[in-house]
């Protein structure tokens, strides 16, 4: 999926923490939702925890959601992961030179 985050846009990433992830699932008995009210996102609260989860970190790098869907007639689930790399968004500065100096 890429990078997630605010200050996604920047160049260069300096990875704070590889391998973080997160999962988050519903449930619904005959098509009515037996958790607790969630959004209809659930891959955005997930960035923002694992973003919360350091506190240098601004955005979620080499990001991965996978879906898992389980149907069994009067159940059902739907479960979320979002598996990535914790980071956090540098500026490159570029010096420009002349012809003449190597």
């Amino acid at each position: 999926m890429g990078t997630l985050g605010p200050g996604a846009d920047q160049v260069a990433v300096m990875r704070l923490r590889p391998g973080v992830e997160a999962s988050s699932c519903r449930r619904w008995i005959l098509g009515i939702p037996i958790d607790r009210s969630q959004s209809d996102d659930p891959v955005a609260p997930l960035v923002a925890e694992l973003l919360a989860s350091d506190p240098e970190a601004t955005l979620l790098s080499e990001a991965d959601v996978r879906w898992d869907h389980l149907s069994l007639g009067v159940y059902e689930r739907q479960c979320v992961v979002v598996h990535g790399v914790l980071g956090r968004a540098m500026r490159t500065i570029t010096i420009p030179s002349g012809h003449a100096h190597h």
